[in-house]
């Protein structure tokens, strides 16, 4: 179990590691043939889980937002060893190219990463959880 734990928790500081443009090649061997990346949105109207395939998430998120990384990362673990959580800045230049401007974007996030034998299974992003807490 040790093993596996470790071998998950070495995948998971290679996905962070990334940032920039490279980031989607360098994080596509990181994913299983089947992973799907989710993304859970706190709109006024209530909580809405966005899923994807993490294949089209890391074109659509390069294309997007290319200088994009996650910072200050604190790893915690489970006792599931397939199951971890992020607690990340994620911070970067977005291309707003239909309005014509670029913007640095700041926010604050929990990332699940649920993995397989080494490989993420499933990537969910909770951006601003503690917005929703009113702390």
């Amino acid at each position: 179990m040790d093993a596996l734990r470790e071998k998950n928790l070495d995948t998971i500081r290679k996905f962070l590691a990334c940032a920039g443009p490279e980031r989607k090649d360098t994080r596509r061997p990181l994913f299983t043939a089947d992973a799907v990346k989710e993304m859970e949105l706190a709109l006024p109207t209530g909580t809405v889980l966005q899923h994807d395939s993490a294949f089209d998430w890391l074109e659509d998120s390069s294309a997007g937002c290319p200088q994009w990384g996650f910072y200050e990362n604190q790893i915690f673990q489970t006792e599931d060893p397939n199951y971890f959580l992020v607690k990340s800045v994620g911070r970067g230049n977005q291309d707003f190219e239909h309005k014509g401007f670029w913007t640095c974007y700041i926010n604050y996030y929990v990332n699940e990463f649920w993995m397989e034998d080494g490989k993420i299974k499933l990537f969910r992003e909770t951006v601003n959880p503690f917005a929703r807490l009113h702390l």
